[in-house]
């Protein structure tokens, strides 16, 4: 065997050097940090869109329940007066009291008082209801309530109603009195929910007017 062959083989048993070997583990590491950092962003745009989706969930399904008790708000016939009681007998940005007929199959069942209230301390929006019974030939509602239930949780909306005549202008935003109760033709609802308080994911806000068609009233307006 000449010299030559065996100084080649000599080479080729020789394997790395310590250059070699370190920047081979030097490319490996940019390597596995570029691979690390492609699954954390996909799992973090992930996470995103699946807690968006969850929000956005909650809130449609909130908004559902809130629309239904508003479109069947009614007036209140009265014992003691010819006039009858408001559809509303209380309306704030945080909260509303009515009327309405939901949840029964006529109106022989007669109306529920509801009330939607935020709880901000708890991020809840909370819906109680108060059932009614026939006295002297009107509806009494009972000061007991038949049913409570959070509607929505992580709600991040405070002030979530907002009430318009029927020329669709707003009223102010504040406890209405009596007569300006009197005036409200629809209520705008504003509901943001965020199922994970704090997450890199924004909240799920839905917005709907909804109208008041047992009113005899004709929006006019957007």
């Amino acid at each position: 065997m000449s010299a030559q062959r065996l100084a080649a083989g000599r080479e080729r048993e020789r394997g790395m050097t310590l250059i070699e070997l370190l920047v081979a583990i030097s490319l490996l590491a940019v390597a596995m940090t570029l691979l690390t950092s492609m699954v954390v962003s996909a799992s973090r745009t992930f996470t995103q869109q699946e807690t968006q989706q969850d929000s956005t969930n909650r809130a449609a399904i909130a908004m559902r329940s809130v629309t239904q008790v508003i479109r069947g708000g009614t007036e209140l016939e009265l014992s003691s007066t010819w006039q009858p009681a408001p559809v509303f007998s209380t309306a704030r940005p945080d909260s509303l009291t009515m009327n309405t007929y939901v949840g029964v199959d006529s109106t022989d069942e007669g109306p529920t008082r509801v009330t939607l209230t935020v709880d901000a301390a708890r991020g809840e929006l909370v819906e109680t209801r108060f059932a009614s019974s026939r006295a002297g030939g009107v509806w009494v509602y009972s000061t007991t309530p038949s049913r409570t239930r959070v509607l929505a949780y992580d709600v991040s909306s405070s002030a979530p109603f907002s009430y318009l005549r029927a020329d669709s202008t707003a009223l102010p935003s504040r406890a209405l009195s009596e007569t300006e109760r009197r005036e409200i033709a629809a209520v705008r609802v504003t509901l943001a929910v965020q199922s994970v308080p704090g997450s890199d994911a924004s909240p799920a806000e839905l917005v709907s007017v909804v109208s008041l068609p047992n009113l005899d009233i004709t929006r006019t307006g957007a």
